[in-house]
């Protein structure tokens, strides 16, 4: 459901270039998404098994799931747990 998805970029894809700058490393990826905004366009260069492929992406808004956790009235011990471990904060 994202704009990368929606885009035909799929799980396998190895991102080889973005806008035809080589992507080495997933520190380089990770830079150049972290300067992309939102309206951008994106043209990114995968390799599949298939052979190569060019996706162009515009880069959109995404919607914030909102989530209510309430408490149920006879939690089971391990519900009991992972309540306990999100007040705490623990990932």
């Amino acid at each position: 459901g994202s704009v990368w998805g929606k885009a035909g970029l799929k799980t396998n894809d190895r991102i080889v270039a973005v806008n035809g700058a080589p992507m080495m490393t997933g520190t380089e990826l990770r830079a150049m998404l972290s300067r992309v905004r939102i309206g951008d366009t994106v043209t990114v260069d995968v390799r599949r098994p298939r052979g190569p492929a060019r996706v162009t992406v515009v880069v959109s808004g995404y919607n914030r799931p909102v989530v209510r956790i309430r408490e149920v009235p006879e939690p089971t011990e391990r519900q009991r747990k992972l309540r306990a471990r999100w007040l705490s904060g623990a990932p």
